[in-house]
């Protein structure tokens, strides 16, 4: 059993799993919390491996020791003590990143942000709005915030160009600037309520307001509302 789950880890660790194979592991390690610091040992390991001074410093062991030896037998003292030695200094390492607490890194919010689509279907809004609609639907964000702001001040009611303004911000990369216009939004008894939640924990996210993040992301898990299973993906990395 032990050698299937690490041939497994192996598996997700290489890239070697399908599209399929790696949402159901995800899903599992969100649920396994034993799974789960078996990948963050794992990856942790790999970073450390991949960094070279441990290799350099057996290097330079090795001859100094055959300096120190002054004899054409630079080998006679066991290679395996200084590979021991680096190994060593590479697992107390890993054991002081894990246990000692070094602060991670908080997950980029932009690898689980999309643009929610527009939607102007009320109120001939979708013709009223033409620059708007173009802005917003080619990714021109910067000349749409003013256009949703103006709709905003036309409308001071309509919760809508407020929850378009805070995508807009997050897809402009401002969070700190779309949390208002989400809180609002999510807050709302609309039709919106639901998507800007998801929104707001990743405008938390990126201002780095990690535990305002992780309490939205626990409250669209347990409630199982718009991208709840983004959530939950998210919520995994971020307590890893």
């Amino acid at each position: 059993m032990q050698q299937q789950q690490d041939e497994t880890i192996e598996k997700y660790m290489t890239g070697a799993m399908n599209n399929d194979e790696r949402r159901a592991f995800e899903e599992q390690m969100a649920g396994d919390p034993e799974l789960a610091e078996a990948i963050r040992v794992e990856k942790w390991m790999q970073a450390a491996a991949a960094d070279q001074e441990w290799i350099a410093l057996r290097r330079q062991l090795q001859q100094a020791d055959q300096r120190r030896a002054g004899t054409k037998r630079p080998f006679l003292r066991p290679v395996w003590i200084w590979t021991s030695a680096a190994a060593a200094i590479l697992l107390l390492a890993v054991w002081s990143i894990l246990h000692i607490g070094r602060p991670a890194s908080p997950p980029d919010y932009t690898a689980y942000f999309e643009p929610y689509p527009l939607v102007l279907q009320q109120r001939g809004e979708t013709s009223d709005r033409p620059g708007l609609q173009e802005a917003y639907r080619s990714g021109d964000f910067q000349k749409a915030v003013p256009l949703l702001e103006q709709w905003a001040g036309q409308d001071p009611g309509d919760i809508t160009p407020v929850f378009y303004l805070g995508i807009a911000q997050l897809a402009d990369n401002h969070p700190e600037k779309a949390t208002g216009y989400l809180q609002k939004a999510a807050a709302s008894e609309t039709a919106f309520a639901e998507q800007a939640g998801w929104y707001l924990a990743l405008a938390w996210l990126g201002s780095g307001r990690q535990e305002e993040a992780v309490t939205q992301l626990q409250a669209i898990i347990r409630a199982r509302s718009y991208q709840w299973e983004k959530a939950r993906e998210l919520l995994a990395v971020i307590e890893s």
